[in-house]
This record gives structure tokens, C-alpha cells and sequence, in this order.
């Protein structure tokens, strides 16, 4: 427990002993608090002899060992205190507490005692002598003074300290406060009573207000004066305590500051650094005008906030993102990188960037200033370009360095000398005589003549010759030298250099032969060439002939023009010397001279020549005058040929128009001054304007004849179709001038092309119209064979012919109602047959059978393109119907997306086909028939009440073959004729057994049912009897079925019975579609509709 005690004391409990024979001290016991305040295992102070004086601190240690010593001196208790050094580093402030251990002589064998942590003991010592200090040096330095107000007396006590701070001893100023008062500058009087009374009225806090004072010496210092009031027995402000503060020097450092930040902003502002602030995120935050001038901004606003890093590329965004981490760390970061203005202008940049700190220095913002180097940068690479081309001219120029000796005849080569002699370094000796042999046979002898001048006179070396390669091949070299003479005079060595100047030598003889060349040519041509001064003096010239000259050389060279030239020619010529010499341009002049009696027209062009003299070139131009006279003529006769043709003439240059004919001007009806400013392409019909430009420009590309028609807007305002023709113009060698052509009226032409356009597509419609109605046609032919007529004679079949009567020989809309298989599409052939539109087709459109995505295009059309798959054209149903009937079958199962577009056609007689934007009108009328409930459709939704309506003009009703069963046997006759005809049957009789058992039955599937039996009882049948073959065994449905069903709900029971009996079978002579006399597709179309699917569990 003791022990634990001890480990657990805030100090470090120890014993030690005396070594025996020293002075050393090693310890015996330590508490593990040990290790937790300065990080010493208990093993390192019973190991290391003297551990303590070891970690005691420098500066203490030699006082440590005195004051312990003097404890084993005494034999008395002591007090140590000293800093020592924890293993992590840190010194800590101890204080020992150290008591003898005696022997039972009284001698001191050991010490032992407690050490306490006493740094935040002596932080806090240190912390308040300092803030005494502080405070002494405050009060000292006299900057605060302390008033007190009495506000009932008006009487106020001044400390002396307040009133030195303004120069006055304690009794040059009475404790009152108007003489007090009187001290506050002027300027500030008012406001520091205000302040007064508002803190005593009890509207502020505190009192508090900075002010002048009037110094004793007449200047001016600063104050801050803050108190408060003290309130009497009764609550009310009784005094007013304060001090007031020397601000004097905080104000002036202020203004200094403000005066600083002005001037830094001023040179910011102007500097032509780019200068940026940025936050810790690198985000622009500031960026001085002369930096957004060099990179080009106009809106800073638009790059405030952008991230700084953005603006650089590659290796210099990565140098701009290590130098941000160096400021953010408090260091500086540098980098040179480039990047481009806002304007595209590329810069070198020399970037420095330095960590701006806050109040408690830390880093808060980035500064950083761009220096624009692309100057210096260009220099440098200026400067390097330079050197490089510097050393390669001078690897390029082949220079070579020598030094003969002339006492053993034996040289130095550098590597070039050996290059230009096609040698490898190492081939022979380098000596005088191998390089001779290498010269030109016709050149060595006075080369050598030339070295040994130098060599006895002393002077330099210098000659050119030529050298023969090891390969052949020859090099002139210019050899330059100088004589190195010995102490006594003599010559010693000869250092030179040969430069290979093969190409000077080469270019030389070719400007030789060009300056023969341009002689040649000179002579070669008519012109004759004049220089004359500024003055007009004639100091040179040529002419191939003498006699084209006015006078004879001898004759004008060093006179004036106005000595040589008639008056009027000689100022005309002064006057191009003039215009030469300001503009600088060549002057062209025409005149007309007579020479011998013959007058001649001649051309000068006159040139300043940098020597400050006139070039004057004359050609003799007689010759092209007349041909321009001939071809002025030329063209007047065109022009009046042009103009007396009936077709429009036009001529166009590379610059535009250079004539029209009258006809052309007529057509406009502008003038021919006009047009040639006129944008003619502007009278072109814009639908047929940009045809036409690209014709012509692809033709003009190519240089070659175009051919175009178009719509010409004429001077009355009528367009008029147009042909033109454009046939290039060619000089003789060749150049294009540009168009000359003719353009056409083809109106008449083109309105008749377009009527046999129009007769043809009407008749191609018409074509196709008529091919659609044959085939529908023939349709209708096959179903009336296939059905042939009504039959029947109950009191329920002869009220349908009845209303067939009615409503046939009207234009009325029918809407034929009835289940399946009982003869709908046999009643509206029946209507159609009867009504006044029997002459015209009957077009039938099943709703049911096709796909809701071909539903539109079959009964509207559509026209070629409209989707995927139509190629061509295709009528719809209503427009091969127009004047006959369209029967819509099915009209229930019309998708509800197209109901609308039907009741448009019922009652404006109107569509568009699909892709197209045309309305089409026909005149059609509708037959519809349905074995649905619409009105319990049109409460679902899925059928439109307007179309319903529109629709149920004249509704007729066909009875089930159960509500008419004395017609059976009329329809078994016939329906037995029909099937022993085409199946050819002898069957010649039915039994009344059979006529019995099929009016018995119930007939769900109505007619069509009825014939598929005797369809099959006729194939069954093997003599001249009808046998069914069916089990006909069911009774009627209104014995097994409620009354209350609908007819969807009595149509999907039956088909499910017929599913069940048939094993699910669709197809095939046993399978449901045939027993319900339906199409395999048609049968599984309902069965999706009326929800009819297979279980899992039923076999097939």
C-alpha cells in the first residue's frame, strides 16, 4: 500500500546512497512517477551512477552539486531548486526537498526525499514579474492619468501625472473644470462634454472618447479617455472616475501607418509588376491595375475567385502548385513559367510567392508578384540562338588552324585541317610538304612564294589557292598568317588559319556570269534607260539604237531635261520626279514626240533610286496605241451588235461587270451606270439564288462553260424564268478574263413544262388510284362469293333488310352492331350495293387485324420517306373510297390516338397524309360495325364520346343465328349447295334429326359457326346424306348463362369453352380458329384483349 501511495504522489520519492570511497551518489529507490513526468525508466536511475547531476540543466548544474554537497556537509535538511532536461527535451523547473540518511555513528551514508514539478509555478512567478514590470514600466513612463469628477461641485481632482503629460506642474492647474476644460482642444470640446453627459444621462456603457489636449509648449497630444459614474445613496450619478491615456504616439504611428498603406497601395496601384492576392485556397481575391493591364483583363469581376493555378499548363502549373505549399509552410516559393494573356499573347513570367500573415502570424492569404521576363527571356534565347549559330558558322565555315615549325619543318593540324583535306586524323605526318602536295599544281608555286615572303620580310600571311582532296574533289582555301620571331629576332614558327571558301568563290563566278547574263539581257531589250539627277542633269543611259535618242549622246550627257526636252515635256517629267520622290512610288507618263519627222507615242516609268537619282525607262509605244485604237473600234462595233440582239448580253472581269446590252438594262430597268454597282444577284428568286451562285462559282473554280436556269425578277415586277449561258474568256496564252454570255426568257417554255408535269402526276395519281380500287375491287368480288347473299325469313332478318331499305339510298353514317359471326360486313355490303354510290368502290379497313402502328398510314396514306419503310407514295383507304362507302370493321378496337383524326374526316371530310402537310377533301361514306358495348367504352375512356355520338347516326342491329332459328334450315341448304359445289359432294339430302339437333343448339359462334359445321359435315358425309360430325349436345345459352352478362363477358366464355374442347389448339383443321370460323392471328388478337391465357397446368 505504501508503495502504491508512493507512485501515486505528484512528486518523485527517491532514495540513494554514498558510494563508498567517492563522492558519488547512486540511487536505490525511485517512485515510477518517474517515467511519467520526464520519461526515465526506473531502471535508467538505479543503473547510471549519479543520474540526477546527468539531467540536471547546464546552466544549474554546478550549483545543484554545491548546495548538495553542503546538505552532506551539515548533515541538515535542504531545499534545492533547479531545472532539469526531460528525455524528450523539454526543461522542467524541480524542487527538491532532501533529507540525510544517518548511520548509527551520525554519519551521513545516503540522501533521500521528494522532487516536485514546479514549472507552472515558476511560468506563473515569471508571468506575474513580468506583468509588475510591466506595470511599473507603465506608471513610470507617465502615459495614464487619472481624474475624478465631482458632477454636484463641478469640482475635479487631476492626478500630477495627467497634468505633466501637458507640460504643466501639478499647481499651475486648479481642480476645476472649466480652467480643465479649457485645455481640450477646441475642436474637440463639444464632443467630449456630449460624450460626458451621455454616459451620466445613462445612454452608453461607459465614457469613453479620444481627444486633443493643448500642450504647455503650444503642441497638440492625443488622449483616450474612458471612466464611468459612481451613483450616491439616492441612485443618482454622483461622480464621473476616469483615466485618460497618452495616445499621442499611437495616433501619429496611425498616420504613419495610413500614410504607409497609401503610399504602398500608390505603388502597387502603379507598379507594372502583376501583382495578386490570393486566399489559402489559391483563389484570386485582388489583382493591381498594371497587372490586369499586362494580362489583358477588362473585368476583373469575371476572374474573382478563379483558382490561380488554372492560369498556368503542364510543368509550370505544377511549379506554381510546389511554390503556394513553401508560403502556405511560411517560406517564400519562386518559379519561372509561361503562360499566355487574356488576349492569346504569350509572356514569360518570373513568379515570387510570400505568405501573408494575420495578427497571430499565421498565414492567412498568399501574395504574389509576377515579373513580366519575356523581354529578358527572349534575349537569353536570343543570346543562345546567337552562340549556337556562331558555333556552328564556324563549324560550317570550316575553318582550320595551323602552326608550321619552321626550324624541323614539321606542323600542327587542328581536326578541320585534316576534314577539308579528306584525311582521317593520323593519315601521314603533319609537316609543311604533305600540305604543299595537297595544293593545286598551279596554284603551290605561288603559294610557297607567298610564305616565304612573309617568312623573310617578316610581315603577315595571306593568299588564296586551291586544294585537291584525297577524293578529288577541289576547295579554295583562304590561308591568313603571322611570323613568331625568337628572343633573337629570328623566325621561329608561323601560326595561321585556313578557311574553306569554296561557295565565296563559287558565288562569286556565278554573280560574274549573272552580271554577263543581265549585260545580255540589257542589250537584248527596246527600251532605252535615262538617269538624270535631282536637278534634271542627264549623267547616264542605254539604248540599243542611237538613232531612238533625240539627240546623240554627246548631245544631252550633262545637260538638263529643259535643255534636251520641249518646255511643256520637260516640267511634265519634273513633276513625276517629284511624285516619285514623295510617295515613293514608280510615276507611268504618256507623251508624244517627233523624231526625224515622224511623231511616235512613248511610255516612261520613272523610279527614285536610293542614290538619290531618277531611273527613267521609255518604251516606244506607237505600235500598242494603234492596236488599243483598233481595239476600241473592235468593241464599238460589238457594243452596237449587242445591243440590237433580242436576248440579254452580258460580259463579266474578274472584278465584276463589265458590260450588259440594252436588252440586259430594259430587262432592270436601270441604267448602265447603274448596273455596274448593282448586286444583280439580288434580282435572281431567292428559292433559286443559291443554285445559281453555286453553278457559277464551281464553274468559275474551274474555268469551264456553265449552263443555268432560274427565276429573273423583271423592271415590272414580275419574275420570268430564264436560261443563261457563260463560255469563258481567254487571252491568246491562255489567261482567264472572266464570262462572256447570253441569257434567255423560257418562261413559255418552262409554264408549259410545268403543265405536262402537273397533267402527269395527276394521271399518275389517277394510275394509282385505279390500280388500288382493282384490287380492293377484287376483294370485294372474292367476299361476295365467298358469303353470297342475306338468307334468311324470320320476323328478326326482315327487320334488318328493312332498315337496309331505309338508310341505303341515303348518305347517312351506319353504324352496324352485332356479335360475332352473325353477317355485319354482309349488311354493309348490302347498303353499299343499294345506295347510289354502287358504282364506286366499297373499301373495308379491319380495325382489329392491324397493327396499331399501320392503322393511320392505311387509312390516311402517306407519302414517301414518312418513316422507316416508306418508299414510295401509298393511298389511303378513305381517298380509294372517295365517292364509294369505307367499311370499318371492328371501328371498337380503333386505337384512341386516332379517334380524333376519324371524327375529323366524319365531319369536314378532311386529312393530311403522314409526311405530308397537304389537306386532301373526299367524299366518303361510313359504314361501321362493332361487336363491342361502346357506351361502356366511352365510360372506360378508351373510347371518344364525340366520336361515339358521330357514329351512332342510324345504328342497326343484326340478331344472333339463336334469335332466328327458323332461317337454319334456309341457311343449311345454302350453305350445303355452296360446300357440295366445292367440295363435290353427291350430297343431296339432311335428315330432319339434323335440322333438329342444329336448331336445337345455341350457336354462340352465330353464322359462321353454322358454316364451318356443315363444312365439315360435308366432308364427313360419305353419301348422298348430310351427317354432322360435331356433337351439337350444347343447349342454349340463355339456359346456362345470367342474363345479366355483357356480350365481351359471354364472348370470352365461349371462346375459353372452345379453347378447353379443342386442348388449347389454335390452328389446324381441329383448332379453336377454325371452329370459331376465324383467322389463326385474329383469334389470338381477342385473346390477348379479353385477358385469355393457357395455365401452366393445362396440357395440349
Amino acid at each position: 500500500k505504501l508503495e502504491e501511495t508512493v507512485s501515486n504522489m505528484p512528486g518523485i520519492v527517491w532514495v540513494s546512497r554514498l558510494e563508498p570511497g567517492s563522492h558519488a551518489i547512486k540511487v536505490e529507490f525511485v517512485s515510477g512517477c518517474t517515467e511519467r513526468l520526464l520519461g526515465y525508466s526506473v531502471e535508467e536511475w538505479l543503473s547510471t551512477p549519479d543520474f540526477v547531476r546527468s539531467i540536471v540543466h547546464d546552466e544549474d548544474r554546478e550549483e545543484f552539486a554545491r548546495r548538495r554537497d553542503e546538505i552532506l556537509a551539515s548533515g541538515q535538511e535542504g531545499t534545492l531548486q533547479f531545472r532539469w532536461r526531460a528525455k524528450d527535451g523539454r526543461v522542467l523547473w524541480a524542487e527538491a526537498h532532501i533529507y540525510p540518511t544517518l548511520d548509527e555513528a551520525g554519519a551521513v551514508v545516503g540522501l533521500r526525499g521528494v522532487t516536485l514539478d514546479t514549472t507552472d509555478h515558476k511560468r506563473a512567478e515569471e508571468e506575474l514579474r513580468r506583468g509588475e514590470e510591466r506595470y511599473k514600466m507603465a506608471t513610470s513612463a507617465g502615459g495614464v492619468g487619472v481624474w475624478d469628477w465631482d458632477l454636484k461641485t463641478g469640482d475635479i481632482y487631476i492626478d500630477p501625472m495627467l497634468k505633466s503629460l501637458i507640460g504643466y506642474a501639478d499647481e499651475e492647474i486648479r481642480n476645476y473644470i472649466d480652467d480643465w476644460g479649457q485645455l481640450v482642444h477646441p475642436e474637440d470640446a463639444e464632443l467630449v462634454m456630449e460624450r460626458a453627459q451621455s454616459h451620466i444621462a445613462g445612454e452608453t456603457a461607459i465614457y469613453e472618447v479620444e481627444h486633443r489636449m493643448l500642450h504647455k509648449d503650444g503642441s497638440v497630444r492625443w488622449f483616450l479617455a474612458r471612466g464611468s459614474v459612481v451613483m450616491g445613496d439616492d441612485g443618482k450619478p454622483t461622480r464621473l472616475v476616469g483615466t485618460d491615456t497618452d495616445v499621442t504616439e499611437r495616433k501619429q504611428t496611425q498616420e504613419a501607418l495610413h500614410q504607409t498603406e497609401k503610399l504602398n497601395k500608390s505603388i502597387i496601384e502603379s507598379s507594372n509588376d502583376c501583382i495578386k492576392v490570393l486566399d489559402m485556397e489559391a483563389r484570386l481575391l485582388y489583382m493591381n491595375p498594371g497587372g490586369q493591364k499586362l494580362l489583358e483583363i477588362c473585368d476583373f469581376d469575371e476572374y474573382l475567385h478563379a483558382y490561380w493555378p488554372d492560369f498556368w499548363k503542364g510543368e509550370d502549373r505544377q511549379a506554381a502548385l510546389r511554390a503556394m505549399a513553401l508560403a502556405k509552410a511560411g517560406g517564400t516559393g519562386t518559379f519561372q513559367g509561361y503562360c499566355r494573356t487574356m488576349g492569346g499573347v504569350p509572356r514569360w513570367w518570373d513568379v515570387a510567392i510570400t505568405p501573408i500573415t494575420d495578427t497571430g502570424g499565421n498565414v492567412s492569404q498568399l501574395l504574389v508578384v509576377s515579373r513580366d521576363i519575356t523581354q529578358s527571356k527572349l534575349a537569353e534565347e536570343a543570346l543562345r540562338r546567337s552562340e549556337e549559330r556562331l558555333r556552328r558558322a564556324q563549324r560550317a565555315a570550316r575553318v582550320g588552324t595551323w602552326e608550321w615549325n619552321l626550324t624541323t619543318g614539321e606542323s600542327t593540324w587542328s581536326e578541320e585541317i585534316y576534314e577539308l583535306l579528306g584525311l582521317e586524323q593520323g593519315d601521314g605526318k603533319a609537316t609543311v610538304d604533305n600540305f604543299i602536295a595537297f595544293v593545286h599544281p598551279e596554284d603551290r608555286e605561288r603559294a610557297l612564294g607567298k610564305a616565304e615572303s612573309a617568312i623573310r620580310d617578316g610581315g603577315n600571311y595571306y593568299d588564296e589557292f586551291r586544294i585537291i582532296r584525297r577524293d578529288g574533289g577541289v576547295l579554295w582555301l583562304a590561308s591568313q598568317g603571322r611570323v613568331i620571331r625568337g628572343d633573337p629576332g629570328s623566325a621561329e614558327r608561323m601560326i595561321g588559319v585556313n578557311i574553306d571558301i569554296t561557295e565565296r568563290k563559287l558565288a562569286e563566278e556565278a554573280a560574274r556570269q549573272i552580271e554577263q547574263r543581265n549585260r545580255d539581257i540589257l542589250h537584248a531589250l527596246p527600251d532605252m534607260m535615262f538617269v538624270q539627277t535631282v536637278d534634271g542633269d542627264f549623267i547616264d543611259y542605254y539604248a540599243d539604237d542611237t538613232r531612238k535618242l533625240i539627240l546623240p549622246p554627246e548631245g544631252f550627257l550633262g545637260k538638263n531635261l529643259r535643255d534636251v526636252m520641249p518646255p511643256g515635256l520637260a516640267e511634265a517629267f519634273f513633276g513625276c520626279f517629284q511624285r516619285a520622290k514623295e510617295t515613293g512610288e514608280v510615276q507611268v507618263y504618256e507623251y508624244m514626240l517627233e523624231i526625224e519627222g515622224e511623231e511616235s507615242s512613248y511610255e516612261a516609268r520613272i523610279t527614285h533610286t536610293n542614290s538619290d537619282q531618277f531611273l527613267s525607262v521609255v518604251r516606244d509605244i506607237t505600235e500598242r496605241k494603234r492596236v488599243e485604237a483598233q481595239l476600241i473600234e473592235s468593241e464599238e462595233r460589238f457594243r452596237n451588235m449587242a445591243n440590237t440582239a433580242p436576248v440579254l448580253i452580258w460580259v463579266n472581269g474578274l472584278e465584276g461587270c463589265e458590260f450588259v446590252n440594252r436588252s440586259y438594262l430594259d430587262f432592270l430597268g436601270v441604267s448602265e451606270e447603274e448596273v455596274r454597282n448593282y448586286d444583280w444577284a439580288r434580282f435572281i428568286h431567292p428559292g433559286d439564288r443559291d443554285s445559281y451562285m453555286n453553278t457559277y462559282h464551281d464553274a468559275l473554280v474551274a474555268r469551264k462553260r456553265f449552263e443555268a436556269r432560274f427565276r429573273f425578277l423583271r423592271a415590272d415586277g414580275e419574275y420570268r424564268w430564264m436560261k443563261t449561258i457563260g463560255l469563258p474568256r481567254l487571252t491568246a496564252t491562255g489567261d482567264f478574263l472572266g464570262y462572256v454570255g447570253s441569257t434567255f426568257d423560257i418562261t413559255d417554255a418552262k409554264q408549259s413544262e410545268e403543265a405536262m408535269k402537273e397533267a402527269f402526276a395527276q394521271l399518275s395519281e389517277l394510275k394509282s388510284q385505279l390500280e388500288a380500287e382493282i384490287i380492293y375491287l377484287r376483294e370485294e368480288l372474292k367476299l361476295e362469293h365467298d358469303f353470297g347473299e342475306i338468307v334468311g325469313e324470320s320476323e328478326a332478318i326482315r327487320n334488318v333488310f328493312y332498315k337496309i331499305e331505309q338508310v341505303s339510298p341515303t348518305n347517312t353514317t351506319v353504324l352496324i352492331l352485332g356479335e360475332t359471326g352473325t353477317g355485319k360486313e354482309l349488311v354493309a355490303h348490302a347498303i353499299h350495293r343499294t345506295s347510289m354510290r354502287k358504282d364506286k368502290p366499297l373499301i373495308k379497313v379491319n380495325c382489329a387485324t392491324l397493327p396499331p402502328t399501320l392503322i393511320e398510314s392505311e387509312l390516311f396514306g402517306h407519302e414517301k420517306g414518312a418513316f422507316t419503310g416508306a418508299t414510295a407514295r401509298q393511298l389511303g383507304r378513305f381517298e380509294l373510297a372517295n365517292g364509294g362507302t369505307l367499311f370499318l370493321d371492328e371501328i371498337g378496337d380503333l386505337p384512341l390516338e386516332l379517334q380524333g383524326k376519324l371524327l375529323r374526316v366524319l365531319q369536314e371530310g378532311e386529312f393530311e397524309r403522314l409526311g405530308s402537310g397537304k389537306t386532301i377533301k373526299v367524299n366518303v361514306r361510313v359504314i361501321a360495325a362493332t361487336n363491342r358495348n361502346l357506351p361502356e367504352e366511352v365510360q372506360k375512356g378508351v373510347f371518344r364520346e364525340d366520336l361515339w355520338y358521330r357514329l351512332n347516326v342510324f345504328p342497326l342491329t343484326v340478331p344472333p343465328l339463336r334469335e332466328r332459328a327458323e332461317d337454319i334450315p334456309l341457311l343449311v341448304e345454302a350453305f350445303a349447295r355452296k360446300f357440295s359445289k366445292e367440295l363435290g359432294k353427291p350430297v343431296k339430302a339432311i335428315s330432319p334429326a339434323v335440322l333438329k339437333a342444329l336448331q336445337n343448339y345455341s350457336w354462340p359462334g352465330n353464322i359462321r359457326e353454322l358454316a364451318n359445321v356443315i363444312e365439315r359435315a360435308m366432308i364427313n358425309s360419305e353419301g348422298e346424306i348430310l351427317r354432322l360430325a360435331d356433337q351439337l349436345n350444347r343447349p342454349h345459352a340463355t339456359e346456362i348463362l345470367p342474363l345479366q352478362q355483357t356480350l365481351v363477358e359471354l364472348e370470352r366464355q365461349y371462346i375459353l369453352r372452345i379453347l378447353e374442347e379443342t386442348g388449347w389448339r389454335i390452328e389446324g383443321t381441329k383448332g379453336a380458329a377454325r371452329i370459331l370460323g376465324l383467322n389463326p392471328s385474329t383469334l389470338r388478337t381477342r385473346m390477348a384483349k379479353l385477358g385469355i391465357q393457357k395455365s401452366k397446368g393445362t396440357s395440349q
